[in-house]
C-alpha cells in the first residue's frame, strides 16, 4: 500500500508542473484575446472597423474586468493549455509518441471551448440571444481545426524545412521552430476567416441569401482576417512560448528565459530580412 500511495503522489507531481504552465499562460493571454475577440465578433456584429471595436472594448475594460467575457476567455484558453500540458505529459511518462494524441485531445477540447466562447460573446452583443444551427457549430469545428493543427502539427514540418532550405536564415533548429511557431498559425488565418464570418452570420442572420452571405464575407474579411491575425501571435505565439518555458522550470537543463528571448529575436530578424533577400535573389 505505501509504494501505491507513493507512486500516485509521484504522478500527482508530474502533473503539478503541467497543470500550473498551463493556468499561468492562460492568465497571462486572457486580458488580450478578451479585448481582441470581442472587438472582432463586434466589428462584425455592428458593421463597425475593428479600430472602432478595439476603442470601444478598450473603454469597457472587458480584458482586464473579472467579468463574464475575461472568465469566458479564461476558462478557453486554461482548458486547451492544461489539456495539451497534462497530455503531452502522460504520453512522455508512459514512453509513448505524445504528437498525435496531445493534437487530437487538444483539438477537441478547443474547438469546443472556442465554438461555446464565440457564441457566449455573440450573445453579449446582442440584446436577442443568438441561435446557431448545427451547420454554424460545423463551421467553427473545421475553422478551429485548421488552427489547431497548424499550431501543433504543420508549424513542425515547416520548421523541419526552413531548417534543411533556408539555413542561412535559421541556422538553429530553436530559431526554425520559433519563427514557423508565429508564421504558420497565421497563414492558416487566411483560410479559416471565411468559416468564421460564415457561421456568426448563420446565426445571426438565418434567413440570408447565398448572395447576402458572400457580401458578408467580402465586406468583413478584412477587417475579421486582420483582428483573427492579431490574436493568433499572443494565443499560440507568445503563449506557446511562455507556456514551454514554465513547464521546462523543473529541469535543470532549461535555458534562460534571455536566451529564449534571444532566439526569439533571431527568428523575427530572419522575417524582416527574408524577403529583401529574396528579391535581391532575383
Amino acid at each position: 500500500m505505501p509504494e501505491i500511495s507513493s507512486t500516485k503522489s509521484n504522478g500527482n507531481a508530474n502533473l503539478a508542473m503541467p497543470i500550473f504552465s498551463g493556468m499561468v499562460t492562460a492568465l497571462a493571454v486572457t486580458p488580450f484575446m478578451t479585448t481582441l475577440d470581442m472587438s472582432i465578433i463586434r466589428a462584425q456584429l455592428q458593421s463597425k472597423t475593428l479600430r472602432q471595436a478595439l476603442a470601444d472594448s478598450w473603454k469597457e475594460r472587458v480584458g482586464v474586468k473579472l467579468g463574464r467575457p475575461f472568465n469566458i476567455m479564461y476558462t478557453v484558453y486554461g482548458t486547451t493549455y492544461v489539456t495539451a500540458n497534462v497530455t503531452e505529459r502522460i504520453c512522455k511518462d508512459a514512453g509513448v509518441d505524445h504528437k498525435l494524441p496531445t493534437c487530437i485531445a487538444t483539438s477537441i477540447v478547443n474547438i469546443i471551448g472556442i465554438a461555446w466562447k464565440d457564441i457566449r460573446y455573440a450573445d453579449l452583443m446582442n440584446k436577442v440571444p443568438t441561435i446557431f444551427s448545427p451547420r454554424s457549430y460545423a463551421l467553427f469545428a473545421l475553422r478551429d481545426g485548421i488552427t489547431i493543427s497548424s499550431s501543433f502539427v504543420f508549424k513542425h514540418d515547416v520548421a523541419e524545412y526552413l531548417q534543411e532550405n533556408v539555413s542561412t536564415f535559421f541556422p538553429t533548429k530553436r530559431s526554425a521552430e520559433l519563427f514557423s511557431s508565429f508564421l504558420v498559425p497565421m497563414v492558416a488565418q487566411l483560410f479559416s476567416t471565411p468559416l468564421h464570418i460564415l457561421a456568426l452570420d448563420l446565426g445571426s442572420q438565418p434567413a440570408a441569401s447565398v448572395g447576402d452571405r458572400l457580401y458578408q464575407i467580402a465586406a468583413n474579411y478584412k477587417t475579421v482576417c486582420s483582428g483573427r491575425l492579431m490574436r493568433i501571435i499572443p494565443a499560440f505565439g507568445i503563449g506557446g512560448i511562455l507556456n514551454d518555458y514554465i513547464k521546462g522550470l523543473e529541469h535543470a537543463h532549461l535555458p534562460s528565459l534571455a536566451e529564449v528571448v534571444d532566439e526569439a529575436t533571431d527568428a523575427s530578424s530572419a522575417l524582416s530580412n527574408f524577403g529583401p533577400s529574396m528579391n535581391k535573389a532575383k
